[in-house]
């Protein structure tokens, strides 16, 4: 099957996660419509589909993408917690980029933490102006300019093990639910890379914690790899 092109730094964006004493954490992400453009160049507009489901609470989206050498499509799936398409638009969105990641465009997972200074106006107007990626694809060049152009993020070669890995899990002090939901949709999509997750138990325990998280918060660490053995386990009992 046709592997999906390395990602381009236009079409990454950058979303602040954490604003914490003077410094702001950037998220790397791309917007559905890069999504659904790589998969039109890809594998034409004809050759793959994106459907959804409601499922008890949760919403189920399936992305099948027609392969040409075994004649035959090729599908996976993932969800989100909202029951109800029509009332948030954003989720079919979501869905589609989380999907995306599972037919191989796993390359931000692997960037560094971007940490730069709270410029005190949202930290919003930043870019990637440089990106290049090792044999694994893999980050291993990153700079980040904000919308004057000026340089305020460029990745240290030299600290690049140890800066280069997923998105940390927010603590309370950096406690807000849209950071701490995102944390659990990324860990859980990293668990379904590693392979050999429980899928239907992954995603009922994304549901049930996204839900719960929410509505009530979270105070501390949320400590995705504790609370997933846990669920499994009872699961399996």
């Amino acid at each position: 099957m046709r592997s999906i092109r390395l990602l381009k730094a236009a079409e990454i964006e950058l979303r602040p996660q954490c604003i914490k004493d003077g410094k702001c954490t950037l998220v790397p992400f791309i917007d559905s419509r890069s999504a659904s453009a790589l998969l039109d160049e890809t594998y034409g507009k004809e050759n793959w589909n994106l459907e959804y489901k409601a499922v008890n609470d949760a919403i189920y989206g399936r992305l099948s993408i027609w392969d040409e050498e075994k004649q035959r499509y090729v599908y996976r799936e993932d969800t989100g917690e909202e029951a109800n398409i029509s009332k948030d638009k954003s989720l079919a969105s979501d869905i589609l980029k989380r999907l995306i990641v599972r037919f191989g465009v796993s390359e931000l997972y692997t960037a560094p933490r971007i940490t730069i200074p709270d410029d005190g106006y949202g930290n919003t107007g930043y870019k990637v102006s440089e990106i290049e990626y090792n044999e694994y694809r893999e980050i291993c060049h990153l700079v980040i300019v904000n919308r004057f152009g000026k340089e305020v993020y460029r990745m240290n070669p030299e600290n690049m093990v140890q800066e280069a890995k997923p998105i940390s899990k927010p603590t309370q002090s950096c406690d807000n639910r849209e950071a701490i939901i995102q944390s659990i949709r990324d860990a859980a999509n990293l668990e379904y890379l590693k392979g050999g997750a429980n899928m239907d138990e992954l995603r009922k325990f994304v549901a049930f914690y996204t839900k719960k998280v929410e509505k009530d918060g979270w105070k501390g660490e949320f400590q995705f790899d504790t609370l997933l053995a846990n669920w499994m386990s009872r699961a399996s009992a």
